[in-house]
């Protein structure tokens, strides 16, 4: 990310991959409940990025997937009854989500949240924000073609966890990207994250958008 941003179109900001670029900056003090969603098709970065950004901002990290597999380390990953596996995968997905709310009600300053919440789901993170009473929320949409991320997903799959079950088919890969594009419950900042991404400056940006600069 870059130390300048300008708005596309759509009234999103946009950013680049800094890699010569110092590292992130002390904390701020925070002044209010506060959700950092970080969104993105499937292995578009997300769970790399998120970590460093909570670190730099003095939050809290809520991640849907060590949610759920940790849920199925202790449930199990195959179903208790003859549901099919997939049908599971997607009931500990939800208890997930739920978890994820319920964590981030009981954060006073709020977290940074990491997760892949396609435009379809907006009325279900919209309502799970309202329980956790969250006074502002901005999103962090990692911006990578759908081909890498695709790439990058099938390269990682053989490692992920079993719960999340067989491979993502072609026509549900198809829906994902059709439906993948930010959730726009609050300000959007696209990062570039096809290579390096300036945590400092993103983290800025965030305290900017929250009123903590």
């Amino acid at each position: 990310m870059t130390g300048s941003r300008a708005p596309d179109p759509t009234g999103e900001a946009t950013a680049t991959a800094d890699p010569g670029a110092p590292g992130p900056a002390a904390p701020a003090p925070v002044a209010c409940r506060a959700a950092i969603l970080v969104n993105g098709l499937p292995a578009s970065g997300k769970s790399t990025l998120a970590p460093r950004l909570a670190r730099a901002l003095g939050l809290p990290l809520f991640a849907k997937d060590v949610i759920k597999e940790t849920h199925a380390d202790v449930l199990g990953v195959h179903p208790p009854d003859d549901r099919p596996q997939r049908a599971w995968n997607a009931t500990l997905g939800r208890a997930a989500s739920e978890t994820m709310w319920a964590l981030l009600a009981d954060a006073p300053l709020g977290a940074v949240l990491e997760s892949s919440w396609r435009a379809d789901v907006r009325p279900l993170v919209q309502a799970g924000l309202a329980r956790a009473r969250v006074t502002r929320a901005i999103e962090i949409w990692c911006d990578v073609p759908a081909g890498v991320s695709y790439d990058r997903d099938r390269a990682r799959w053989a490692d992920r966890h079993r719960i999340h079950g067989a491979r993502i088919s072609e026509p549900e890969w198809a829906a994902m990207v059709a439906d993948g594009r930010p959730l726009a419950i609050g300000p959007v900042l696209r990062v570039d994250t096809t290579g390096p991404v300036d945590v400092g400056a993103l983290a800025a940006w965030c305290r900017t958008e929250l009123g903590r600069a």
